[in-house]
């Protein structure tokens, strides 16, 4: 996003990033999260897909959701699922979230969102996180499989793995 005019507190969205990154990858994904703050959860993390067929003007009035009012929100949701590839949003619930701790549950939330979109046949090759934290990459210990026999992988996060290995996509070893 690049800030318009001389000190401005809005950002217009521009597509620069994904049109470098779509000279050498096919597909494009762009992820945020919402929730991070909220005491009693869920995290929810949306995920867009471009491709070159994406067209480069963005629906009318798009802009940081935080922008927005709830009901321009919702007036946009159309244009811009017609606009994109594709798009997904998944959640982690609160006990998901105690149990995996933030950090996991919206990796968990992103990985359902992957899965989502890949069920229809989309995969992304690359992935552009908003913010400045790494929260989908795998960790030192890999959320996706055992601490050890006294610490089981949580079951929705097996689930999540089944659901990747049965559509093809890469699951941490």
């Amino acid at each position: 996003m690049s800030p318009q005019g001389a000190g401005a507190s809005r950002l217009r969205p521009d597509r620069e990033l994904e049109t470098t990154l779509l000279a050498s990858h096919r597909v494009v994904a762009g992820m945020d999260e919402v929730g991070r703050g909220a005491l009693a959860g869920p995290v929810s993390v949306g995920v867009a897909l471009v491709d070159t067929t994406t067209p480069d003007h963005f629906p009318h009035g798009l802009a940081d959701s935080k922008q927005l009012s709830p009901t321009r929100r919702e007036a946009l949701q159309a244009p811009c699922r017609d606009w994109v590839l594709d798009c997904a949003v998944a959640h982690a619930w609160p006990a998901e979230i105690d149990a995996l701790g933030m950090v996991g549950a919206l990796r968990l939330a992103g990985l359902r969102a992957l899965v989502e979109v890949a069920s229809r046949g989309h995969r992304p090759d690359v992935v552009i996180l908003d913010g400045v934290a790494d929260w989908l990459s795998e960790p030192a210990t890999d959320l996706l499989t055992e601490l050890s026999a006294s610490q089981p992988v949580h079951p929705a996060v097996a689930e999540v793995r089944h659901q990747m290995d049965s559509l093809g996509l890469a699951t941490p070893p």
